[in-house]
């Protein structure tokens, strides 16, 4: 396709540089009539042709510019939202629609489809509906019933060019998607405990009663709030279309994210509480339940590793009872220290000899991206130490996320983090 057009416009190009000035050897009565004929002529094709080769150029490198501004929720039930977009300053509309993902931890979900809609002009409205379908057993019994999202991805993007969004903006909602048509009901939202340092000082301004708030629910009617904006402020809707936006007010729809501190240690297992747990089948209750399909994570304060060496404050983190599954969790915001370093034993409670062994992650999460700075395959008799450096990231908020991933069985991945733990 890209060829063709940059053929058409190698074309355009040969054909202006065809037509030169037109310079008769020879005058005669008619001449002056003639070649004013012939300019006019000119001109008018050099105006036509250098439309055409702006419009080839566009097309070819994909110049196509726009925002979005306020959207409201119309409408949410159980597997299906539906929300009015507004958009502002298209440069060219033609096949350009309004498309969505809807995110969890800033990872795209599967089982979600959404309406077509074109843009009509350089501003307007149209209508998005984003619906989920649950999927089918796939004959380990451990599909979920209902999936968990936090924001969703709103972008432009053209119909013969769906690689190249444009326009991007991620808006909070939150919302857990069940397989029905019933009208949403206002959910609580489990609040998450401070960050306590490794020597058990509490830092200031995060006592035990000043934990955050939970998650708010956004009712129909309301306008969503970007990503970008800070929750703790009142937020002025954007003033696409003043003569309809609705105020936002933190009280009615904001998401209040957890307040980030400066840690120079800190206890993984001491605080695995206050990590947010899920695996591949959806989110998980903290301590979970050892015979749960889902996948579970729990506290074992003293034991035996498979090695048959002692241990004690093993993190225990079973992925989902399936082929390549999966958990995790994803710790509180925390501003790193100088020189820190990620550092635990990993490996096998004692009894796990059917286990094909596992894959230990960690991973450090910052402005919504994700990187590696561990990964280590372990077998039923062994253990590894993960000593991994996290200078990079001094004096900077980000998330710390403990995976496991199983292998081609989950059969007795006991998977434990012996001491799990932040220091120097």
């Amino acid at each position: 396709m890209k060829l063709r057009r940059l053929f058409s416009i190698f074309l355009i190009l040969m054909c202006c540089f065809a037509i030169t000035p037109f310079a008769p050897a020879e005058e005669s009565s008619n001449s002056d009539s003639s070649n004013g004929f012939f300019q006019g002529f000119k001109d008018i094709l050099q105006e036509s042709l250098k439309e055409n080769l702006q419009e080839g150029i566009d097309d070819f490198i994909g110049n196509y510019k726009g925002s979005l501004g306020d959207v409201r929720l119309i409408k949410r039930v159980g597997n299906r939202i539906v929300l009015e977009v507004t958009y502002d300053n298209i440069k060219r509309s033609d096949n350009v629609h309004v498309q969505a993902e809807v995110l969890d931890f800033g990872t795209p979900l599967e089982g979600f489809t959404n309406t077509l809609n074109t843009v009509s002009g350089s501003r307007g409205k149209v209508k998005l509906a984003i619906g989920w379908s649950q999927k089918e057993d796939d004959g380990w019994g451990t599909i979920s019933s209902e999936v968990k999202s936090d924001q969703i991805r709103l972008f432009l993007v053209r119909e013969s060019d769906p690689d190249r969004p444009f326009g991007e903006i991620i808006y909070d909602i939150s919302k857990t998607w069940i397989n029905s048509n019933e009208p949403d009901e206002k959910s609580i939202i489990a609040e998450s405990d401070g960050i306590e340092l490794e020597d058990g000082e509490l830092t200031p301004g995060n006592k035990p009663d000043n934990k955050p708030k939970p998650d708010i629910f956004v009712k129909p009617g309301s306008i969503l709030k970007p990503e970008a904006q800070l929750a703790t402020q009142p937020v002025t809707a954007r003033t696409t279309t003043p003569t309809t936006t609705l105020p936002i007010t933190p009280a009615t729809i904001t998401k209040v994210r957890q307040r980030a501190h400066e840690v120079n240690s800190y206890n993984f297992y001491k605080n695995a509480k206050s990590a947010v747990w899920r695996s591949s089948a959806g989110a998980l209750s903290f301590p979970g339940s050892g015979n749960d399909k889902k996948g579970f994570a729990r506290q074992i304060p003293t034991g035996r590793l498979n090695s048959g060496n002692a241990a004690n404050s093993m993190l225990q983190t079973h992925p989902q009872w399936k082929s390549n599954g999966w958990i995790e969790g994803r710790f509180p915001l925390m501003i790193l220290g100088d020189n820190l370093r990620f550092k635990s034993i990993v490996g096998f409670l004692r009894g796990a000899n059917n286990t094909d062994g596992v894959t230990f992650q960690v991973y450090v999460r910052e402005n919504n991206k994700s990187h590696k700075v561990a990964s280590h395959r372990v077998s039923s008799k062994k253990y590894t130490a993960i000593n991994a450096d996290l200078s990079r990231w001094s004096g900077k908020k980000v998330q710390i996320v403990l995976r496991v991933r199983a292998g081609k069985t989950s059969a007795q991945d006991w998977a434990v983090w012996v001491k799990p733990r932040l220091s120097k």
